[in-house]
């Protein structure tokens, strides 16, 4: 379930901010950050709150998701090793 519901708002996010849907876009920042935190992906959930409070610096946002897409990947892998899936 957060692999899924985590994938799609990483994608939403991105899309977001090149829309430039700023209030769309950090709604589903909060949503991922509780994802996150639910699942204990703290650096996931830190990274959310780290754009929480940069939403009006678009250069560091954008390197921020970029971060943000890269840590999920990591995050993911090592969540299926932990359960036992296939990585």
């Amino acid at each position: 379930m957060f692999d899924t519901e985590a994938t799609a708002s990483i994608k939403q996010i991105i899309q977001l901010w090149k829309d430039k849907d700023i209030t769309t876009l950090s709604e589903t920042i909060h949503m991922l950050k509780g994802f996150s935190l639910n699942v204990g992906a703290t650096q996931l959930a830190h990274l959310c709150s780290r754009l929480e409070l940069e939403m009006t610096h678009a250069q560091e946002i954008e390197t921020v998701i970029t971060t943000l897409h890269d840590v999920f990947e990591k995050t993911k892998y090592y969540l299926k090793q932990q359960l036992g899936e296939e990585v």
